[in-house]
């Protein structure tokens, strides 16, 4: 096997959960892996006809979604996590680079790639996102 991270002592998972290249050999990642594509199916199953129960899926995999907060299926994986915080509005298709913060009681608009973090009480469009209005 080649050890394409001469010099660095550190686990693929370790690589990983800091956001730099890894190659994905690690038991317990897929296994977390594994359990997330579960979850996403499940939230997908649910969101239309129970949403309560898709409320509580999407709290698991996420570990924590802000107040009046909601995703729509379908969600993708990225190894790095975002945080949407209170009262953010995300319109269709958006999507929202891993390790982004958008601040609370921001609307981001239709299509729109968020690739930096996005302040509170902002309007944001574009690819990339940029903020045309403060709320």
């Amino acid at each position: 096997m080649v050890d394409y991270f001469v010099g660095d002592p550190r686990t693929n998972r370790e690589r990983m959960l800091a956001g730099e290249l890894y190659i994905s050999d690690d038991p317990e990642s897929a296994a977390e892996a594994r359990r997330g594509m579960k979850l996403a199916a499940q939230y997908a199953a649910a969101y239309w006809d129970d949403p309560d129960a898709a409320q509580s899926i999407i709290a698991q995999l996420l570990g924590h979604l802000g107040e009046d907060a909601h995703v729509k299926p379908p969600i993708y994986e990225a190894a790095r996590p975002i945080t949407l915080k209170d009262n953010v509005w995300l319109d269709g298709g958006v999507i929202v680079c891993p390790g982004v913060t958008i601040g609370q009681n921001s609307v981001i608009g239709a299509g729109v790639v968020v690739t930096r973090d996005i302040p509170a009480d902002a309007v944001a469009v574009g690819n990339p996102a940029r903020v045309v209005k403060s709320l």
